[in-house]
């Protein structure tokens, strides 16, 4: 059985040079005023116990049109656009993504961004965040500030699904095919 783990941080500093991970919590961080429009960091990670990647499957992953072989397209289908896109779509949010594997024994994809702190978010956040901590286990949607997101993605089943479930947490969701929820 495979095992898949999402991990979620923000932080105001930017990774180390060559590296998608959070930098190291630090007692200096307790110190710092947060003001609205500081830029924040925030990093996401998903790791999984699959199979892992080959050296040969590494190097072409983030390439237009390629997937890591031939089986995962039979097996999954798509045509090997995602991960190109994160990359992009991460870069021209001022980060970047990387994937860290051993062949056997699993990967994790990982990638940062910057963002600005909203005004909305620091007014109504008035615990210091401390890295992580546990996620409640319901979020009120209605505590989220508004949001637009567009969705990319080729399978319509898939698409719909992540659409409703977009509309149900309270954000205006849109896709590539002009269709809205």
């Amino acid at each position: 059985m495979r095992n898949i783990t999402l991990s979620l941080d923000a932080h105001l500093r930017a990774p180390s040079p060559g590296t998608c991970a959070p930098p190291e919590w630090d007692a200096e961080m307790e110190k710092i005023k947060v003001l609205p429009h500081d830029t924040v960091y925030l990093y996401i990670s998903v790791r999984d116990t699959g199979p892992g990647l080959t050296e040969s499957e590494h190097e072409i992953l983030f390439q237009r049109f390629s997937q890591a072989s031939a089986k995962i397209h039979t097996r999954f289908g798509g045509s090997g656009l995602g991960l190109f896109v994160s990359r992009k779509i991460s870069e021209l949010m001022g980060g970047r993504i990387e994937v860290l594997s051993t062949y056997g024994q699993g990967s994790e994809f990982r990638f940062f961004i910057e963002a600005r702190i909203p005004q909305c978010l620091l007014a109504a956040t008035a615990v210091a965040y401390r890295p992580q901590a546990p996620l409640p286990r319901k979020a009120s949607p209605r505590a989220l500030p508004a949001a637009r997101v567009l969705v990319a993605e080729d399978n319509l089943i898939n698409r719909t699904v992540l659409l409703r479930q977009l509309k149900h947490v309270g954000m205006e969701a849109e896709c590539e095919c002009s269709c809205q929820v």
